[in-house]
């Protein structure tokens, strides 16, 4: 893995975890007061066995008219959150390796968020042309991925490089 990019857009490429390292990579970004939030779409949920369907919402914490991502609004979202470590492995394995999430103080709605952390499974390096999988990080305040989130990351995964 190696980190890319400069405040407050980065990136991390070649981003190759399992599901329990994900979620500590993950667990890198939050304190004790903050919250990993994921959209799901309520069009979606619509269709959705009941079991799931229950998860969402039984974890949602507000729901929005509208979301833009990526230059596409969507509407009727509920954001939700996991209450373990073991629900955040079960968010991460139903969304595969696309997912999107914010980390959000406690009760704060998502335009207060301070990450925002996305994963592209197919990334295409502009020089080799070898494809990748990448992890996406936009931060709201500047310089505290650097500050907060980085040295975390050194110490969980001595592979990291930084460029």
């Amino acid at each position: 893995m190696e980190i890319v990019g400069k405040t407050p857009h980065f990136m991390v490429k070649n981003f190759d975890l399992g599901y329990s390292e994900l979620v500590k990579f993950l667990r890198c970004f939050t304190n004790s007061v903050e919250d990993l939030l994921f959209p799901y779409f309520e069009v979606n949920l619509e269709n959705e066995e009941k079991e799931w369907k229950d998860f969402i919402q039984d974890r949602a914490v507000c729901k929005s008219d509208f979301w833009s991502f990526q230059g596409a609004t969507h509407k009727n979202i509920y954001w939700y959150r996991p209450k373990t470590e073991q629900e955040l492995m079960k968010i991460i394995k139903n969304d595969g390796m696309n997912f999107i999430t914010y980390i959000t103080p406690n009760g704060n709605d998502i335009e207060k968020h301070e990450y925002l952390i996305y994963e592209v499974e197919h990334v295409t390096d502009d020089d080799s042309n070898k494809e990748y999988t990448a992890m996406f990080i936009d931060e709201r305040n500047t310089g505290s991925f650097v500050e907060r989130v980085l040295p975390k990351l050194r110490n969980n995964f001595s592979s990291l490089q930084i460029d």
